[in-house]
């Protein structure tokens, strides 16, 4: 028998509609989580995650998180939500970082204490996202990080900044979000 979906904490996902980067790269609109997975969620399907020092709260984000580990999550959502859900793709995060904003983040878009336990204080952009640049590196669909973290230089967090690492690969400031496609 399935788990029901109304058993676990859900994320709050957020529609982006279609467009196109400043590359030319045309998007069909999107479903993006509105804040990275929190502990709480996260641990809904994996018990035994250890929260780290900077992110030890329920509704704090998921960190040190391998992308194997983010997909797992996002299999596991998919199956129980009854809904493709996936992670997004780079054109489509750096696409819903540019909605009305600026390249570069302001400084109440950042959390400041070197934790991420302020990570829902932050300002949200003008689409209603928190956190997209500047909170956690955040996984892609194509296992690329990007957005920089709290632990980033904030001349190194704009919306054209993703980093190749290898796998398996976790840091404390490295999390996720989940994105669902319309079609």
């Amino acid at each position: 028998m399935r788990d029901s979906y109304t058993r676990y904490p859900r994320a709050i996902l957020w529609l982006v509609r279609e467009g196109e980067l400043r590359d030319g790269t045309r998007l069909d609109s999107f479903y993006l989580s509105k804040l990275p997975i929190t502990n709480v969620q996260y641990e809904a399907f994996d018990k035994e995650h250890s929260r780290t020092e900077i992110a030890p709260k329920d509704d704090d984000p998921a960190a040190n998180i391998t992308f194997e580990q983010a997909e797992a999550y996002c299999a596991w959502y998919a199956d129980v939500s009854r809904k493709p859900m996936r992670l997004p793709t780079l054109a489509e995060y750096r696409h819903a970082c540019i909605l009305g904003e600026p390249e570069r983040l302001t400084a109440d878009q950042v959390p400041t204490d070197g934790t991420l336990g302020d990570l829902q204080r932050t300002k949200p952009s003008k689409a209603g996202f928190i956190a997209l640049l500047g909170g956690l590196w955040e996984w892609t669909q194509d296992g690329q990080l990007y957005g920089g973290s709290y632990n980033s230089k904030r001349d190194e967090i704009d919306t054209w900044n993703a980093t190749e690492v290898s796998h398996p690969h976790h840091a404390n400031d490295v999390g996720f979000r989940i994105a669902r496609s319309l079609k």
